[in-house]
């Protein structure tokens, strides 16, 4: 944290991909800082990334179990209704994202997601799974992924729709979603492309490709999927693309 006043300036997800950089927020801001604070949130070593000398450093460490458990219950209670997810099922999801509250909370929701896919009134431990396992690791935070521009956000609502099988190759992939978007595949391709450079995707390689020429290239998010889906029905309206 920098500067003086009472007034905070907060720039979050610092440094990851789109963003500015510590030093860019510095430059930007240091002109005015006699007038508020800037408070810089990140992920890399500070000492990697350019912070100024004489700017104070605060480390924040993951959540403990317990506390991460605490969290999730409360949240599961406030959500779901006292008791609709089991005590054991909150400390498997803590214990399993290892003190990564976003990652936690987002296999919660997507285990809610599942369980009402499958008409479920309460989590049950299959619901439990579904949500885990569809957070990949590393994890892109769905803050980012929801600030995207609408025509992005519909065209991963689509992705996430698909198999894995139709993820590839990418052309492929661009068509099928064109389908459902009033967009061309050339355009849709344009956007996968886009989203694989910052990050939000990523092009996985078809190990199992016999054909000739290069092994194609399958499209994988990098966003907790289930969660993302029910959070753009909630923004969107079901069945909205």
């Amino acid at each position: 944290m920098r500067g003086g006043g009472p007034v905070v300036v907060v720039a979050d997800h610092v440094g990851e991909p789109e963003t500015v950089d510590v030093g860019t927020v510095d430059a930007r801001l240091s002109a005015i800082a006699d007038t508020f604070a800037w408070l810089a949130i990140g992920r890399d070593d500070p000492n990697a990334v350019g912070v100024p000398r004489e700017t104070p450093v605060l480390g924040a460490e993951p959540y403990s179990r317990a506390a991460l458990t605490d969290l999730l219950a409360a949240r599961a209670d406030a959500g779901l209704g006292q008791g609709a997810l089991s005590h054991g099922a909150v400390r498997r999801v803590a214990e399993w994202a290892e003190g990564d509250a976003g990652v936690a909370l987002s296999a919660l929701l997507g285990a809610v997601e599942a369980a009402a896919a499958d008409g479920d009134l309460a989590v049950d431990a299959a619901g439990v799974d579904a949500g885990m396992e569809a957070v990949p690791w590393p994890c892109v935070p769905l803050g980012r992924v929801l600030a995207l521009p609408d025509n992005r956000v519909r065209t991963l609502a689509c992705l996430v729709d698909l198999s894995a099988a139709d993820r590839a190759p990418v052309g492929d992939c661009a068509a099928r979603i064109a389908d459902r978007l009033e967009v061309t595949a050339s355009t849709v391709e344009r956007f996968l492309y886009e989203l694989a450079e910052a990050g939000i995707v990523e092009r996985v390689r078809v190990d199992d490709h016999d054909g000739p020429g290069r092994p194609p290239s399958r499209v994988e998010p990098r966003f907790a999927t289930l969660a993302f889906r029910r959070l753009f029905k909630r923004r969107f309206g079901a069945g909205a693309v």
